[in-house]
């Protein structure tokens, strides 16, 4: 049920996302249109996620000062955290360096 719901957000989203753009396009054009313009919202969403993970995780390790498995699990957060910000930073200039300064956005 929860997978039919999604597959239904998704879908409902991209064709909502194809009408702001220009329809006589082909395809192509229309598919790269929705890359392009949800791309800019999902690194920002994927940046703002990583810094309350990583604030999440710092508060968690500094409030178990007793509990070492509480400080461990702060700790294994906070990193994760900072790995998934670096990950989102290399996609972010993979992405830049192939596309260059061309056309595709």
């Amino acid at each position: 049920m929860l997978i039919k719901m999604k597959k239904k957000i998704v879908f409902w989203t991209l064709f909502l996302m194809a009408g702001l753009v220009d329809a006589s396009a082909n395809p192509a054009a229309i598919i790269a249109g929705v890359i392009c313009s949800l791309v800019p919202d999902v690194l920002r969403l994927a940046r703002v996620l990583a810094v309350v993970m990583f604030i999440y995780g710092g508060a968690k390790y500094a409030f178990a000062a007793d509990d070492p498995g509480g400080r461990k699990q702060g700790k294994s957060i906070a990193i994760n955290a900072l790995i998934g910000l670096l990950i989102v930073a290399a996609s972010y200039s993979l992405v830049q360096s192939i596309v260059g300064s061309g056309s595709f956005c």
